[in-house]
């Protein structure tokens, strides 16, 4: 028998759309704990996890996905450490990654170069031509930047490479001027 699981149910509301697949703002969730440990569920079904309902039946059955398994283990690796007197992040050093804008504007770059990113993950994808002309100006202005342009799946090749063939861009690919 399963060790008891403990379920707290959350909602985020973001800003803007986070990503091209959709147009969702609001992301469900829910937080875990098994003993005394603390994992989440948050999946994203857009980008091909499965719906959040079919992840609270998972924590219910025997069946466990992927999705739900690593919260689990998550929860027990956080209870190991919380009963062990010891935090998860001593001595980790997380590095300075990417500063991730949700849209291309002259204001968000600007807050990132303040913030001190070198590289910009720019999500794109939607309106890929005005997108890319806003790119190519705002690459002359700030031309420090290291970027990357995430498609979440969506885009044309051809817009992009002047090849008139759709492909469905999966990763993040970069460009530095």
């Amino acid at each position: 028998m399963r060790e008891r699981i403990w379920i707290a149910r959350y909602e985020l509301v973001a800003e803007g759309s986070l990503n091209a697949k959709t147009e969702r703002r609001v992301y469900e969730g829910v937080l875990i704990r098994v003993g005394s440990g603390f994992g989440c569920v948050h999946p994203w079904p857009e980008l091909g996890d499965p719906t959040l309902e079919e992840c609270l039946e998972d924590l219910k059955g025997e069946r466990v996905g992927r999705l739900v398994r690593r919260a689990l283990d998550c929860a027990k690796a956080d209870g190991r450490a919380r009963e062990e007197g010891r935090c998860l992040f001593d001595g980790v050093e997380v590095p300075r990654s990417h500063a991730t804008l949700r849209r291309v504007s002259k204001e968000e770059l600007v807050r990132a170069v303040e913030a001190g990113f070198e590289v910009v993950k720019v999500k794109v994808g939607r309106e890929v031509r005005r997108e890319l002309g806003e790119i190519r100006l705002l690459m002359k202005q700030f031309s420090g930047l290291r970027w990357r342009f995430d498609f979440n799946g969506l885009g044309m090749e051809g817009e992009l490479r002047g090849v008139g063939r759709r492909r469905n861009w999966g990763v993040s690919i970069s460009w530095k001027m």
